[in-house]
């Protein structure tokens, strides 16, 4: 069966899907750990000093760094895709407009055979 893209994607086991995702996990917790701790040793030492203001624990570390979160960096999608009648544009649509049709075209005559041999080539680059 001939490749369909120059490149292979490994295939994992289920154990091993569980056992990354348990680590990452883990080394979230661990970073979210670390970092409330560091947000509380910098307002200790710098702010308390500066301001002359009371000490803060670890939970209420933790509580600026979630405020923050909260007033600061709350948007997961800051640049939607345009709209038109309701309905999203397509990345193809905004990269080449009207002449998607064109292009569609193109690829099945003349872009597909090209891309293939540039596979070839890379893949014969890469046994030297």
């Amino acid at each position: 069966m001939k490749d369909r893209h120059c490149f292979h994607m490994p295939q994992f086991s289920i154990a091993k899907i569980a056992m990354l995702a348990v680590l990452g996990v883990v080394l979230a917790l661990a970073f979210g750990l670390a970092f409330g701790f560091l947000v509380q040793y910098l307002w200790n030492v710098i702010i308390v000093s500066v301001f002359a203001i009371r000490a803060i624990t670890y939970w209420e570390a933790v509580g600026i760094i979630v405020l923050c979160k909260l007033l600061f960096g709350g948007h997961p999608h800051p640049h939607p895709r345009p709209k038109r009648g309701g309905r999203e544009i397509s990345p193809m649509h905004e990269i080449f407009g009207e002449r998607r049709d064109e292009f569609a075209s193109f690829w099945m005559s003349e872009g597909k055979e090209a891309f293939h041999k540039y596979c070839e080539r890379g893949k014969e680059d890469n046994r030297e």
